[in-house]
């Protein structure tokens, strides 16, 4: 990791193993050439997000590996899809919404790498 003067982290990569038995990699920098990557593999298949936007394909198409099944995804904007979501849900109509476990999850996890010793 690397981080600004300011806080900002410029540079994250990360490998992890969840319950010795998930292996997840990862990198997203803003100081390096565009490219972000995101691998998870476990005992039974490799998930994998394809190209070189794994977390920012902002009106761009975008592409999932799970094992040998390969699934493409129409451009969108990910940040508009949240607010119509989010608003939908505030007027009592049906939309998806990440559960908070699985936010509070996610940010755990940030969290650990975060604190994790560097190498």
């Amino acid at each position: 990791r690397n981080m600004s003067s300011t806080g900002v982290d410029l540079t994250t990569s990360f490998e992890v193993l969840l319950k010795n038995k998930l292996k997840v990699t990862g990198l997203s920098s803003f100081e390096k050439p565009e490219t972000q990557n995101l691998k998870i593999t476990g005992s039974q298949t490799t998930i994998e997000l394809l190209g070189n936007d794994a977390f920012a394909s902002w009106n761009a198409p975008s592409s999932l590996r799970i094992g040998d099944r390969k699934e493409n995804f129409a451009p969108v904007d990910p940040y508009q899809l949240m607010v119509e979501n989010f608003s939908a849900r505030i007027n009592n109509e049906e939309s998806w919404l990440l559960p908070i476990a699985q936010s509070m999850q996610a940010m755990s996890i940030l969290d650990q790498l975060r604190l994790a010793p560097q190498k």
